[in-house]
């Protein structure tokens, strides 16, 4: 008896801390408290390099600094699978297949994300066109989430509820897509949009994509990380 009370009070106190680490959770809004860059993500496509056989996820961007400031443009991205894969941009990624992709979309403006990173200028004028590739691993993910750092200068404290820790959040956005058929079919195809739950909407889904339970998913949003 003594001991289910036990396993019992343990059980409460773990939905306490959870259900106070959720209260305690910053939301982010559309709209910056400090200063946020215009970020237009294009598709992400799937590619597999004829030279080494091996496979990437591509994306490309464009990015405009309409902050009142000069500033410095230093991205970090994140790719991440539902097979548990969290894949930063850049890594193993030869440049040789950088080269490649960029011959391959044929634009003088585009930039590799290692020439597209540093001091970024006001105005539409000096908008950036990046180029981000992640190393594929698992060949059966069904979908992909990005999450974009470096667009916002807005953070946000948290303690967690039994380390006392204190850990800094980025205002990052947060997007998602699924992979609806074999990798080797989608050669730079899009993939296609994939809603993501909940949060404040910077891009809507058209209205016969939106969630039949929700109602108001979207396909891009503002969140802390």
């Amino acid at each position: 008896m003594k001991k289910h009370i036990f396993i019992s009070s343990i059980m409460v106190l773990f939905v306490m801390a959870c259900s106070t680490l959720a209260m305690a959770y910053p939301k982010a809004t559309d709209h910056a408290k400090r200063w946020q860059f215009d970020f237009d993500a294009g598709d992400l496509a799937f590619y597999q390099d004829e030279e080494s056989g091996k496979g990437y996820w591509v994306m490309r961007y464009e990015v405009t600094n309409n902050t009142g400031a000069d500033r410095q443009w230093t991205p970090n991205m994140e790719l991440v699978t539902d097979k548990g894969e969290i894949i930063v941009d850049g890594n193993d990624v030869p440049r040789a297949v950088q080269l490649r992709l960029l011959d391959v979309y044929g634009d003088e403006l585009l930039k590799s994300q290692s020439n597209a990173t540093g001091h970024f200028l006001q105005g539409k004028e000096n908008a950036i066109r990046g180029l981000v590739i992640w190393k594929a691993g698992n060949k059966n993910v069904k979908e992909i989430q990005v999450f974009v750092a470096g667009v916002s200068g807005d953070t946000a404290d948290v303690i967690h509820p039994l380390t006392g820790e204190k850990h800094k959040l980025h205002r990052v956005i947060q997007l998602s897509w699924k992979v609806d058929g074999p990798l080797d079919a989608m050669q730079l195809k899009p993939l296609p949009t994939r809603p993501v739950s909940g949060g404040t909407s910077v891009r809507r889904v058209s209205t016969d994509e939106r969630d039949s339970i929700n109602g108001d998913e979207v396909v891009q949003k503002w969140i802390f990380r």
